[in-house]
């Protein structure tokens, strides 16, 4: 019997039972499924916790459901469960992919008020968000900001960047680049 087919049975659920089968929706793009039972957790009073949300978040980023993703990162605050880095790096990620790099700078600028640190795919999804609106300068900022903090640059983020600089005829700013990581 599956996990799926115990639900269907009324089967008694505890949040853990919910949380493995939000995970085997995100995996498997089920993202109304996850949302469902997200939803069936508040109705039952079951905790929800900071993995739950992440994994339904999950869900909708890879379903490309960027409203849904900041709308669950509304609904984690009203629920008093922390956000984490992986919490932003999902929502950041989401509206990488439909190039909506304003909303995606509005979460980074969240997750730093919140205390929530950046990592590296954070980053990574920042800078592909601002080269796919061909924002170079936006791009060198958030590179030259990885200097300041404890968040390294990778291949994946310079070679972003300096595309970024050739979409917008900045080649002084793409070889300065290529120079950073020489020394990297």
């Amino acid at each position: 019997m599956t996990l799926f087919t115990l639900f269907e049975h009324k089967v008694q659920s505890t949040s853990r039972h919910h949380n493995v089968l939000i995970d085997k929706c995100a995996k498997t793009s089920m993202w109304a499924k996850a949302l469902q039972h997200l939803g069936e957790m508040a109705q039952q009073k079951e905790e929800s916790n900071t993995v739950t949300f992440n994994t339904t978040i999950s869900a909708c980023q890879r379903s490309n459901k960027w409203q849904r993703c900041l709308q669950l990162g509304s609904a984690i605050a009203q629920a008093e469960v922390e956000s984490d880095t992986i919490t932003f790096s999902a929502a950041i990620s989401s509206l990488e992919k439909q190039g909506r790099w304003e909303n995606a700078l509005r979460q980074l600028g969240a997750a730093a008020e919140s205390q929530v640190r950046s990592n590296t795919f954070t980053l990574a999804a920042m800078i592909s968000a601002c080269v796919k609106r061909g924002e170079w300068e936006g791009t060198l900022q958030l590179l030259g900001a990885t200097s300041h903090s404890k968040v390294q640059s990778n291949t994946i983020s310079c070679s972003a960047a300096i595309s970024a600089c050739e979409k917008g005829m900045a080649w002084e700013k793409a070889l300065q680049v290529v120079g950073v990581m020489a020394k990297g």
